[in-house]
């Protein structure tokens, strides 16, 4: 009887760890949909990187996480959106900015768990306490390609926190960002060629309307007073 009864309850666990994960699978797949049809109509790099940010918290609902991306210098990384420890505008240091330009460059994934023997990279495989107080992350590069145009990145204080399916979903949101990044900065190129003379760089005569006619609207709503000032160079 205790040997049925032992079996009855392996296979009822069994079966409820397969519905627990076939639910979580079926939400995890709705969340990556609805960010999908997201990213087709933004054309703001701050709007797809804010997207990425809270479709991620809120699938693996981490203890933190940021969104970063290379300066147009290349010699800093500068958090475009964070939570918990992670603060938006603060710039990566030390050991989280060797992982992040790691995971850009390489374009892999980097997952980890405290007191876990295998899969560290190689430069950093042998550093004592690598994660300080972090018991679990996941970074994975934002774009296609050999070389990532950005990271995301999660922590939670929970060992084992993050599977091999995770770091597949994580991926597939940051490969979808990535896409909507380059589209973004697509536009964003053809905005820049439509305001600016290609010779010097300057806005153009068409930008000055724009910007005129805005200030104009912008002086009425606020009853202020206006002033222009031409100068001849």
């Amino acid at each position: 009887l205790s040997e049925t009864f032992g079996e009855w309850m392996g296979d009822a666990v069994h079966n409820a760890r397969l519905l627990h994960f076939s639910g979580t699978k079926s939400r995890n797949l709705d969340a990556l949909y609805v960010a999908s049809q997201a990213f087709s109509t933004l054309l703001e790099e701050e709007q797809v990187l804010e997207t990425t940010l809270q479709t991620a918290v809120g699938i693996f609902d981490p203890d933190s996480a940021f969104v970063c991306l290379p300066a147009e210098t290349d010699a800093i990384l500068r958090i475009q959106g964070g939570k918990g420890a992670f603060k938006t505008g603060d710039i990566l240091e030390g050991l989280d900015a060797e992982l992040a330009r790691w995971v850009i460059e390489s374009g892999k994934p980097f997952r980890y768990s405290r007191g876990m023997r295998e899969g560290v990279p190689g430069p950093f495989a042998r550093r004592d306490g690598l994660m300080g107080s972090v018991q679990s992350c996941l970074m994975v590069p934002l774009g296609l390609g050999e070389r990532g145009l950005g990271v995301v990145r999660l922590d939670s204080r929970e060992v084992s926190a993050f599977q091999e399916y995770d770091q597949e979903v994580l991926s597939t949101l940051a490969n979808q960002a990535g896409l909507a990044l380059e589209n973004a900065r697509g536009v964003r190129k053809v905005r820049e060629l439509a305001i600016r003379d290609g010779l010097t760089g300057l806005y153009n005569h068409r930008y000055f309307q724009e910007k005129l006619s805005e200030e104009i609207l912008k002086a009425e709503r606020y009853n202020k007073d206006l002033c222009l000032v031409l100068v001849d160079v």
